[in-house]
């Protein structure tokens, strides 16, 4: 095991919640700058949510994984949050 890493130090610790200004701070050691993870982060941002084949495909369902393009399937989707159920109800 390493000097510097310590279970024992991790479990002692408690949890802080970094601020988004401390989010965009970069540490660099040395006088290089590893940018490995600066382009491996942009790419995956650069992803799509969800893997289509085409601007019109329908997808699969993500219950059952029927494909969408060749038929529907009876799965019950709910739509929006949960926490938000009771307001959807009063609108009908």
């Amino acid at each position: 095991m390493w000097p510097w890493f310590s279970h024992e130090r991790e479990r002692d610790q408690e949890e802080v919640e970094l601020l988004d200004e401390e989010m965009e701070v970069d540490f660099i050691k040395g006088d290089r700058i590893d940018l490995d993870d600066i382009v491996r982060e942009q790419i995956y941002l650069t992803l799509p949510i969800s893997a289509i084949c085409s601007e019109h495909c329908r997808g699969l369902c993500p219950v059952c994984g029927a494909n969408l393009n060749e038929r529907s399937c009876q799965c019950r989707r709910a739509e929006g949050h949960p926490a938000f159920a009771k307001l959807r109800l009063k609108g009908e």
